[in-house]
């Protein structure tokens, strides 16, 4: 019986990680690194508390299942906020292109072109998300100098 729990277990996880769209070559490889990425999270994180917690083998199981389970869910928690981030942006260009004149708009999309451009120059050239540096919160005060 642990073996099926184990194996299904295995099953749903991997079920988890591939139950997005077919993306191209490029992005398959990249989901494909952040799929394997995410299980290996997901071991450590269970192996860690089976040791701190002394989990039977079916607890660490069900636990595993419940972190898959989550993870899923938060994937597609963010995808939505980030599809309505999306809708609310493009309603909002909609409303501001209808108060414009023609020459304002031209001005405003130069305006957006420079800093599109310059925050790529600031992202180094790295995609979204995989970027170095801070995302947003506390940034580390410098140490101090003597």
């Amino acid at each position: 019986m642990n073996k099926l729990m184990i194996a299904t277990t295995l099953a749903l996880g991997l079920a988890t990680g591939f139950a997005v769209a077919q993306p191209s070559t490029g992005e398959r490889a990249e989901r494909t690194d952040r799929a394997e990425r995410f299980e290996k999270m997901l071991d450590r994180r269970v192996e860690r508390m089976t040791a701190e917690l002394n989990l039977t083998q079916a607890q660490a199981l069900q636990v595993r299942t419940i972190f898959a389970e989550q993870g899923a869910a938060r994937r597609a928690l963010h995808q939505r906020h980030r599809e309505e981030s999306m809708a609310l942006h493009s309603e909002g260009q909609v409303k501001l292109s209808d108060v414009l004149n023609t020459e304002q708009k031209a001005k405003l999309e130069s305006l957006m072109a420079e800093r599109r451009e310059a925050w790529q120059g600031k992202r180094g050239g790295h995609r979204k998300g995989h970027g170095h540096g801070h995302r947003g919160g506390m940034r580390r005060a410098a140490p101090p100098q003597e």
